[in-house]
């Protein structure tokens, strides 16, 4: 009975995992992606953890930085979302249909207090995050253990002891799991959980799934995080060209009337100079309409090019 109970769940287990990785791969927008992560991590009919932060690596200063967390705020807050799920018992499909409104424009306190969190990998505080990324290991980290590595040797105002503090107030659970989000050759990420409001304490199958999660979950952010600056880049070139147009459409306009301007400039101070000469006079006015009419050409010219057109379309056999 024992066998074959070990059995069933490792079966649940890959079909839970194999149903996650397929809603990983369900979008490209980073946000999404990240909220879909960590969704699966603490939903009840997926991992189940009380909380979950997404850190992202930001390889040329070695600084963990807050992307995204989910979970309660307070324990009020838990135990009013348990009952809510208690009483409708949801899928993980429906967990993540009621979060299709997820703003990342407002964010809940702890997302907020999650994302203005920097951790610097060099400070010695962080040895455990540090051999989690590089060294690509899952952690069980046990606040004692957090606390003593905080106990070094830093002045009380210094950077690196408000990182510790920071990271102190937001992960203040007993127990926090860590696991890395790899992609092929690098590291783009951690994944902390926690259950500070249930209290259930993280066993080594919680830890083994966590880090499968993260393993589905690291190719996948990983290219969405391509995809966004690729998506940028390509506005960023877009911008540039229409700048380089603009630009030039500038100097063909200037050339354009830098010419009539003058011709209307020189006849009308000829004007104010022999305002008695009244042949004089009106040749010269006639000209300056020709070059004013010129002029309002071109403007009327340019507004036609840079207004919307509608389309015109008509059958055809």
């Amino acid at each position: 009975m024992i066998n074959l109970t070990q059995r069933w769940r490792k079966t649940q287990q890959m079909q839970l995992v194999n149903e996650m990785g397929r809603l990983f791969q369900s979008s490209l927008d980073v946000n999404r992606v990240l909220h879909t992560v960590l969704t699966c991590i603490t939903a009840g009919p997926a991992l189940g953890f009380n909380r979950a932060f997404l850190l992202l690596l930001h390889e040329e200063s070695d600084t963990l930085r807050g992307a995204m967390a989910l979970g309660p705020s307070s324990p009020d807050e838990a135990s009013l979302i348990w009952r809510e799920m208690n009483r409708r018992n949801p899928s993980l499909q429906e967990i993540l249909a009621d979060a299709s409104g997820f703003d990342p424009a407002n964010p809940t306190p702890l997302q907020a207090r999650t994302i203005g969190l920097q951790i610097n990998l060099q400070n010695s505080c962080f040895e455990l995050l540090r051999r989690a990324v590089h060294e690509r290991q899952t952690l069980k980290i046990h606040r004692p253990e957090l606390l003593s590595m905080c106990e070094t040797e830093v002045e009380e105002q210094s950077r690196a002891a408000r990182e510790c503090e920071a990271m102190l107030a937001l992960f203040d659970a007993e127990e926090i799991a860590v696991a890395p989000l790899a992609s092929k050759d690098r590291t783009v990420g951690l994944v902390l959980a926690d259950n500070l409001y249930s209290g259930a304490p993280i066993d080594e199958d919680d830890l083994r799934l966590l880090e499968t999660v993260a393993q589905q979950a690291g190719l996948t952010v990983d290219n969405a995080l391509t995809y966004g600056a690729l998506q940028k880049a390509q506005r960023e070139l877009v911008s540039a060209e229409r700048l380089v147009a603009v630009g030039e459409m500038a100097a063909r306009v200037s050339h354009e009337i830098r010419n009539p301007l003058a011709t209307v400039g020189g006849f009308a101070r000829q004007i104010l100079k022999k305002p008695g000469d009244d042949a004089g006079v009106q040749r010269k006015a006639g000209v300056i309409v020709e070059e004013v009419s010129r002029l309002e050409e071109l403007l009327s010219d340019l507004l036609d090019m840079t207004r919307p057109r509608q389309l015109d379309l008509q059958p055809h056999a």
